[in-house]
């Protein structure tokens, strides 16, 4: 057995209340501390800063500008601005480093979401953020991915969708804990008709469902512990509404008990 960083720095015991990945502007933090010094009330929260993605963009793809800052997205070019980045954010106080290792291509948004950056350029991150006592945690969609971050050591893997076998055993090996995050697809799955949503939309996230299943059940029964997210912050699925609806899909596609469920919740979800 391989023991990731992972291992010791993102499952400690405790419960965080709101784990929020990414935010604009970074505000996170200061609200973070803010609740921490008692300045404002509110539950205790574990967050990171702007998602690091390279110049060909993330799941956004032209909405995202070459250079600088796009909304919650930072855009690195080589390892110069990489080693800066992630030691800012350190500096700032991030409880983790995120990066977006898959997006759409504009061109070729038809193949779906591609691996946007190189072994060498995510094993970078790593040796940084880890240097300084700091988890990495990526959006992956896809089996090359998966795959590069996991040889990387990242220390959580969002999504994990469309990994593969081999995906699949480097995720087993490395005990990397993964939060699906499918309330968003699972809400336009059953309701994307109300809102307007495109049938062929509505059946590319089904399918990401149905294809999550049995890789998810392969994570599941080799003790992997799958962490519930929401996605929170979408038209689909607006703060505060939806944040059962993980556990559902958990019981529901990939065969958990209540009880396993709820501790992807609450105690295996904890920092």
């Amino acid at each position: 057995m391989v023991a990731s960083y992972n291992a010791k720095k993102v499952l400690r015991a405790g419960v965080t209340s709101i784990l929020d990945p990414d935010s604009v502007f970074a505000n996170s933090l200061d609200l973070r501390d803010a609740i921490n010094a008692g300045y404002v009330e509110g539950p205790r929260m574990a967050c990171g800063a702007y998602a690091l993605i390279t110049g060909v963009g993330g799941t956004a793809g032209h909405l995202i500008a070459d250079e600088g800052v796009t909304g919650y997205y930072r855009v690195v070019h080589g390892e110069n601005e990489i080693i800066k980045e992630v030691r800012r954010q350190i500096k700032e106080g991030v409880d983790w480093i995120k990066v977006h290792v898959s997006g759409v291509v504009p061109h070729y948004a038809h193949l779906g979401e591609r691996c946007s950056w190189s072994q060498k350029e995510l094993d970078l991150v790593c040796e940084v953020a880890h240097d300084m006592g700091v988890p990495v945690m990526g959006h992956c969609r896809g089996a090359e991915a998966v795959k590069r971050a996991a040889k990387a050591d990242f220390d959580m893997l969002f999504h994990a969708t469309g990994m593969g076998e081999e995906a699949i055993q480097m995720v087993i090996d490395k005990r990397i804990p993964v939060c699906p995050s499918l309330t968003f697809q699972a809400n336009i799955a059953d309701f994307g008709t109300q809102i307007g949503t495109s049938q062929a939309l509505i059946d590319l996230f089904k399918n990401e469902i149905q294809e999550s299943v049995e890789p998810m059940k392969r994570l599941i029964a080799a003790g992997i512990p799958l962490i519930c997210g929401s996605e929170s912050g979408f038209t689909a699925v607006p703060y505060g509404d939806w944040h059962h609806r993980e556990m559902e899909v958990f019981v529901n596609h990939f065969g958990m008990t209540p009880l396993q469920a709820i501790r992807s919740a609450t105690a295996d979800n904890g920092f």
